[in-house]
């Protein structure tokens, strides 16, 4: 008998996919050597559609992503892991928020992107893909003060640079950690960037701040019939008010 067993096999059929239980396990662990990156990236989604479907647990799609992430040399794919690590990440900490599993599983999942970061510096396209998901889950003071330094020019990549997209996504992170100086850093780039998507950058900068006060004052904004704020601006402040971490602030606001 085969290994693994897989019925939508190059992805032909409009089928939702569940492995049987020794395919599933062989495939948990034989993951990286799966040479068609077609059917590893639908055994990926497979696992995901496990934790979302409620019979697969989130800690085991962690030790998959632990495992194999680190070995994916396929640009779109890895892409697919790490976003979908970061989701698995943020809803691990709404579950758990003050759990010491939730405190380990974030600084290994930080540990874990800084590392693909280091050993992706010659290849643009995963270097691109490793920064994005650890500046997404960057939490640690060491990790704010390299985002820092990424972002102030004391460390670079020959083959990347800081572009103003990166740089917002950095200013943002280092914001929605309530880093010590990061609120000034929006106003700074701001001035910078006066484009439109460099503005909802800037509010969607702002809002995320851990500051009960600031997110009051956006939400009778945007509750205002007669509201000055752009469609964008208003997008920005929604998709950005309460990021996983202070939870308590929902109540408070």
């Amino acid at each position: 008998c085969a290994d693994v067993v897989y019925p939508n096999y190059q992805d032909w059929a409009y089928v939702r996919v569940k492995l049987d239980d020794n395919s599933f396990a062989i495939a948990k662990n034989k993951l990286s050597s799966v040479s068609d990156p077609l059917l590893r990236a639908m055994l990926w989604q497979n696992f995901w559609d496990g934790v979302t479907d409620g019979y697969f647990p989130l800690n085991d799609l962690f030790k998959i992503v632990f495992q194999h992430a680190p070995s994916e040399a396929d640009d779109a794919l890895l892409g697919q892991i790490l976003n979908q690590a970061v989701v698995a990440l943020d809803a691990l900490t709404r579950m758990a928020p003050n759990s010491i599993y939730t405190a380990q599983t974030a600084l290994d999942v930080e540990r874990m992107t800084w590392a693909g970061v280091q050993m992706n510096k010659t290849n643009n396209n995963l270097l691109r893909r490793w920064l994005t998901a650890h500046i997404n889950t960057a939490r640690s003071k060491t990790a704010m003060e390299n985002l820092l330094a990424l972002l102030n020019g004391k460390m670079s990549f020959d083959l990347m640079p800081i572009d103003q997209d990166l740089r917002w996504k950095i200013i943002t992170q280092l914001n929605r950690m309530n880093y010590a100086g990061s609120l000034e850093l929006i106003e700074a780039e701001r001035a910078i960037d006066n484009s439109d998507r460099g503005q909802a950058s800037a509010v969607a900068a702002t809002v995320i701040r851990p500051d009960a006060a600031i997110k009051t004052q956006w939400l009778n904004q945007i509750y205002d019939i007669q509201t000055k704020l752009t469609n964008t601006s208003i997008r920005a402040s929604m998709e950005n008010l309460y990021p996983n971490e202070p939870t308590n602030l929902i109540e408070t606001t």
